[in-house]
């Protein structure tokens, strides 16, 4: 995405193709409903999940909820290369849904 987009990188607990594959599913998902305003890279090895948001487009809790749909623990998040949200914090969001 250009430079008009906020970059989110989560620590997610994924030990299998499944995982990932779970991950994949709920971001492509998403991506159809928002071609225009969102592209994400799911790494198994890294054990990470990238998302390009349009800025302003979601709000950061959209985004973790998204991310957090599988299940899957997510250990932290970072918004444009800043760590943002530990476990914790990150639990609190999701448990707001």
């Amino acid at each position: 995405m250009s430079d008009a987009s906020t970059h989110y990188k989560f620590d997610v607990a994924m030990s299998c193709s499944g995982c990932s594959g779970a991950l994949t599913r709920v971001l492509t998902k998403f991506k159809e409903s928002n071609p225009d305003n969102v592209s994400f890279k799911v790494d198994l090895d890294s054990r990470t999940v990238e998302v390009d948001i349009k800025k302003d487009a979601f709000s950061d809790e959209e985004i973790i909820r998204t991310v957090g749909k599988p299940g899957k623990e997510i250990a932290s998040g970072e918004k444009d290369g800043v760590i943002t949200w530990d476990k914790e914090q990150i639990k609190e969001i999701l448990a707001k849904k």
